[in-house]
């Protein structure tokens, strides 16, 4: 499969402030893949990077085979011929045009025949749900209505990857998850390569073939949401992505044993050498009610389908998520059994 965005050991320096460090990544062609990470962890600087409009201070960026940023070979091709289509966190729709004339921005400047240009933007209007909006301003539109415009905008010229800025970050939170949905359904239907920024995980789980997780400009891990969160390959991303719980383990003979926990928890690895670790568990991978493991319930806490337990172990507290017909009572004695744990590479 051919891919749409390659970058390579790309750095950039904002005066002495490095904030993108020796970046690789190979996207490919109708790939929806999100850049995920705290704030200040170079996410949107590399979308930037991408867009063009940002420098990047040395590497090469490659957009469908075609090279549009090289520091070695004094190559950097203006964002308006990249053919690449963005959507900004606040919409950035003009509030004196029409949905129409919004939309159509992107055609007239490319001196399009108004025929073509009315043909297209009707397409799109269609395609984004907004037909029979045409005429009316921003004003009078809800700001899902308005994430729309903006998105019709940034395809209606059909360019070869779409690039989003947290698009949703302003929308409420019923709306954030309708709007979810819509995008990911919008680049299936139109084959198109997407490169997304959010620092919200649950964004990047519900929505990514594969997400690259950022800390500091380097980046940590880089999969397909499940083997991230199955997997993390160190204590950050573990404990960035969902909800972890971190325990010391010591491995012998592939049988890892919880410290400091009343009771025995005994848990089969493979491949592990004999020594210390830190391991993680996911909450909903330790059992309520049987086993050997000795605890005590501090808090509970109604999730909908599901109750957030927090227990205490020894020296150890510990979240674990149970299925609400699993009730126990706050100061309860609780036995529990850890069945999978992750363990972390040093």
């Amino acid at each position: 499969m051919m891919s749409s965005i390659v970058l390579i050991s790309l750095e950039k320096f904002f005066g002495k402030n490095h904030v993108i460090k020796n970046l690789n990544l190979e996207i490919k062609h109708g790939e929806f893949v999100t850049l995920l990470g705290p704030s200040g962890c170079g996410k949107t600087t590399t979308l930037r990077m991408i867009a063009g409009f940002e420098k990047p201070s040395s590497g090469e960026i490659k957009i469908e085979d075609r090279t549009v940023f090289s520091s070695e070979k004094k190559i950097n091709i203006p964002p308006e011929e990249r053919n690449i289509g963005m959507v900004f966190q606040n919409y950035a729709v003009w509030p004196h045009m029409t949905v129409f004339d919004n939309v159509a921005y992107p055609l007239k400047i490319r001196k399009l025949p108004k025929g073509k240009i009315k043909e297209k933007v009707m397409r799109m209007l269609d395609i984004v749900k907004l037909t029979g909006l045409e005429s009316r301003y921003p004003y009078q539109l809800s700001g899902g209505q308005q994430q729309r415009v903006a998105f019709a905008r940034a395809l209606v010229f059909s360019p070869s990857i779409l690039l989003l800025d947290e698009p949703l970050s302003n929308l409420d939170a019923k709306l954030r998850e309708e709007m979810r949905f819509e995008v990911k359904d919008l680049q299936k239907r139109l084959g198109i390569t997407v490169v997304y920024v959010t620092h919200d995980q649950s964004e990047a789980m519900a929505m990514s073939d594969r997400v690259v997780i950022l800390k500091d400009g380097i980046i940590q891990q880089i999969g397909t949401p499940l083997e991230i969160y199955e997997n993390p390959i160190n204590e950050f991303v573990a404990d960035f992505i969902g909800n972890a719980n971190f325990f010391l383990i010591s491995v012998n003979n592939n049988i890892a044993v919880i410290e400091k926990l009343e009771g025995s928890q005994k848990v089969a690895v493979k491949n592990i050498e004999n020594g210390s670790y830190k391991a993680i568990v996911r909450p909903e991978d330790i059992i309520l009610g049987s086993g050997e493991g000795k605890g005590r319930i501090l808090k509970r806490a109604f999730l909908g389908k599901e109750i957030v337990y927090t227990i205490i172990s020894g020296d150890t507290t510990f979240k674990v998520i149970a299925p609400k017909e699993q009730l126990f009572d706050e100061n309860e004695n609780v036995s529990f059994n850890i069945k999978k744990l992750v363990v972390l590479k040093k």
